[in-house]
């Protein structure tokens, strides 16, 4: 290969498709048979959306079960048979 441009003119010669309107308007109707950017776009932020409706839809719901669980709890006492010694109860029961 002795030069870069003639070996690019060789190729673009033999490599080169005849523009005719046949050709044109197949490329046309190719092109119009494509999704456009947007709509792979629209299509990808559409899956974002879900997907983070459904995160926070799951984190609400636990955090929501979790608070209930806490909130409708019934109180237990600390102590069941004798307080801590710490506790002024422990000086009413005796030793």
């Amino acid at each position: 290969m002795p030069d870069v441009d003639t070996w690019l003119t060789e190729v673009a010669l033999r490599t080169s498709i005849p523009l005719t309107a046949d050709f044109l308007d197949a490329l046309d109707r190719r092109l119009a048979a494509e999704p456009k950017p947007a709509a792979f776009a629209t299509r990808l932020e559409a899956r974002r959306v879900m997907l983070c409706a459904g995160v926070a839809a799951l984190l609400g719901f636990s955090a929501s079960a979790s608070f209930a669980t806490a909130a409708l709890a019934r109180s237990s006492p600390t102590w069941v048979i004798a307080p801590s010694a710490d506790s002024p109860f422990a000086l009413l029961i005796g030793e």
